[in-house]
């Protein structure tokens, strides 16, 4: 048995400086931007400085053992930049999420892969800052079962760097359990916009949840893994009492980060392997299709509003567990930003106006693309005319229009006289304080709710009211504000 004395890293995110660490003499594989960044401010570990030896793609030799930590969204640029670091023995490990990153390196790098799982982590990486509980551990083996001289040479490397080691003759179930962990929870908590807790309580997220893990462990069967039947029950009823409420994992945290999300090795596989079989994804198709729209929602935002939209970090990083969603804060008063603009027609529009000549105001942020906005116009003209009866009124935002960007008006009027709609539309500047705060919405459409002082009642309402938990929510939200009016 051949021993591991030499190592490469490739990924500084969370797994990356988790493991890493622990791995003396590691070479952390990066370009030379961030190679300058990371030498002139050291990642922090647990408020603890941690120093690697990096070098660049071109100045890789062979080493024994790589580890690739880096998102799925890079593993192509990453295989090619551990090409030098690659000679005839070397082991590579792929601590990634899903169950394809294997074969893409094995693509490239045929039989040089040992099938890997990274389980237990409670890590969160702000910035170059990571802090963690539980440092987890790697699962390994090869995916034919064997225990062979490798997989025991990689044992004894990782438990002499004190890294838990776990090596396994059934890897490939554990990688299948732990995507359908991913593919429920992680995805659910994206598309839903909730954190642990909101999960685990009975409701459309959780049943969704539910079906999607239930469709990854009917694909294991026909994948000849064979899942347990009641696997997904088995895991929540044992770990959900563990989750902290207000955490989330890392699909969420990739959303609300404005980056790309895992969703391909999640539902996308899933979707591809069960066509494979004729077997249908109902479950996995509704979280493809609603993370989907999220990416290209953030992406439209991203590209209207370049200075104002939040960065998000390097790649492998995540943030706060705390981190709003969408502007506002459950149990206190909050002003809606005051504005001055006009309508679609150039009429001109103050908030205070507005607001002050109404019982109560409901705000609907949209913008023209977004299809779930398009799709609730109807009910929300539907909402106004009802409003009107009571001494309120319904104002749409279309954030394509701030700043009168008159190409965007004329596709927002064209929409509007298409659906019917009879309710005003208006638009402010982007920079100001009622811009700034739209740039902070993320997820659309998303609703608000104001008083006649100009507050904003309760929390938004994210999702269009053609779904009965959105059109609930709204209800309940203006018949609070309606009841106060009256005193």
């Amino acid at each position: 048995m051949k021993k591991i004395e030499t190592s490469a890293l490739i990924g500084l995110g969370a797994l990356g400086i988790l493991f890493g660490r622990k791995m003396p003499g590691v070479k952390v594989i990066a370009d030379a931007e961030r190679v300058a960044r990371y030498s002139a401010q050291p990642v922090v570990c647990n408020g603890k400085e941690c120093h690697f030896d990096y070098v660049t793609p071109e100045q890789g030799q062979p080493v024994d053992l790589v580890l690739v930590a880096v998102k799925a969204t890079v593993l192509e640029q990453a295989i090619k930049d551990i090409k030098k670091f690659v000679g005839p023995d070397t082991i590579i490990i792929s601590v990634l999420n899903g169950i394809t990153s294997e074969n893409d390196i094995e693509a490239v790098y045929p039989g040089h892969c040992l099938w890997s799982v990274a389980i237990g982590m409670d890590a969160t990486r702000v910035g170059r800052s990571l802090t963690f509980g539980a440092e987890g551990r790697i699962q390994f083996g090869e995916k034919s079962g064997e225990m062979t001289d490798r997989v025991k040479a990689v044992d004894e490397y990782l438990t002499a760097c004190g890294i838990a080691s776990e090596p396994c003759n059934d890897i490939l179930f554990k990688q299948w359990s732990k995507l359908m962990v991913n593919d429920g929870l992680n995805q659910a908590a994206a598309a839903f916009d909730l954190p642990y807790g909101g999960l685990t309580k009975p409701g459309p997220a959780y049943d969704k949840m539910l079906e999607a893990m239930q469709e990854v462990i009917d694909l294991s069967v026909l994948e000849g893994v064979n899942l347990p039947a009641d696997n997904h029950k088995a895991f929540l009823e044992s770990m959900a009492p563990t989750f902290k409420p207000d955490g989330m994992p890392s699909m969420r945290q990739d959303v609300l980060a404005k980056r790309p999300t895992e969703v391909e090795q999640f539902a996308g596989v899933v979707r591809r392997l069960a066509q494979k079989h004729g077997m249908p994804t109902p479950a996995n198709d509704f979280f493809y299709e609603k993370i989907r729209e999220i990416e290209r929602t953030l992406a439209a935002i991203e590209a209207k509003f370049p200075d104002a939209a939040p960065k998000a970090p390097d790649n492998g990083d995540s943030i706060p567990a705390d981190s709003p969603t969408t502007p506002g804060d459950s149990g206190k008063t909050q002003k809606f930003p005051a504005f001055e603009g006009k309508d679609l027609n150039g009429n001109p529009v103050k908030s205070d106006d507005l607001f002050s000549k109404n019982a109560v105001t409901v705000m609907n942020f949209w913008f023209t693309t977004c299809n779930p906005c398009v799709g609730e116009l109807a009910e929300l003209d539907a909402l106004n005319k009802e409003l009107a009866e009571k001494g309120g009124a319904l104002i749409g935002v279309n954030t394509f229009t701030l700043g009168g960007d008159e190409a965007a008006i004329s596709e927002a009027k064209d929409v509007l006289a298409k659906k019917g709609v009879t309710y005003q539309n208006v638009y402010f500047d982007s920079d100001g304080e009622a811009g700034k705060f739209t740039t902070n919405i993320f997820a659309y459409p998303t609703t608000y709710v104001v008083d006649r002082n100009g507050n904003i009642v309760g929390d938004p309402i994210v999702g269009a009211i053609t779904e009965p938990k959105q059109a609930e929510a709204l209800q309940a939200q203006i018949d609070k504000a309606l009841s106060a009016d009256k005193g």
